[in-house]
């Protein structure tokens, strides 16, 4: 089984930047975050896109039906290689990401795309201490692994060309994609993270 539980809030503030080892769940927190000079947007001001095995994940964690919703409601939006995060205009000349709120992202990790829960960027690496280096190394790891399985099932969906707008049509894709990643991962929904979101 690959839960493992997650450290307190208190902890993480006293590490810079933490790895959560969780499978193909892994993701990185990091308190330096907070004080990114570009502001309070950072990275978020340009979201990267749900890739298929995005997609995947997001399914197998009991999200097939979040993702169609976000589809309906304009936040999201088929795209070459997935879904395409919409971004807001927060002045004339900058967007952001439309998950992100006030104190950081709304989505919870299980809905986020897995470079939205591995990414740091190298300033913070440079100043986060040893546990950056792990970090680094999962980053990297994790990217790779992603990449190849996007490729996989990008090749077996054959994009959206000749698939109905459909919601219902949507939902069974993303059912579908869900099993896939489960094999592909060779995890089993009893190795998801605990997640407000889920059933």
């Amino acid at each position: 089984m690959i839960r493992q539980s997650v450290p307190s809030p208190s902890t993480l503030l006293a590490r810079p930047v933490h790895l959560v080892l969780l499978g193909p769940h892994t993701r990185i927190v990091a308190t330096l975050c907070a004080s990114c000079p570009t502001g309070p947007a950072g990275c978020c001001a340009m979201p990267p896109d749900l890739s298929w095995a995005d997609i995947a994940r997001i399914a197998a964690l009991h999200g097939a039906a979040w993702l169609v919703g976000e589809t309906r409601a304009g936040h999201l939006r088929r795209g070459p290689r997935g879904l395409v995060i919409h971004t807001v205009a927060v002045d004339p000349s900058s967007k952001d990401c439309i998950y992100l709120g006030e104190q950081g992202c709304t989505v919870p990790p299980d809905r986020r795309s897995a470079a939205c829960n591995y990414y740091v960027c190298g300033d913070v690496l440079a100043t986060g201490g040893p546990e950056a280096v792990g970090a680094e190394a999962a980053r990297a790891a994790w990217t790779a692994q992603y990449h190849t399985w996007d490729e996989i099932l990008s090749a077996e969906v054959g994009g959206w060309a000749g698939r109905p707008d459909s919601a219902d049509q949507d939902l069974l894709l993303y059912e579908h994609l869900g099993r896939r990643f489960l094999e592909l991962s060779g995890t089993s929904p009893a190795d998801a993270p605990e997640s407000p979101n889920r059933p």
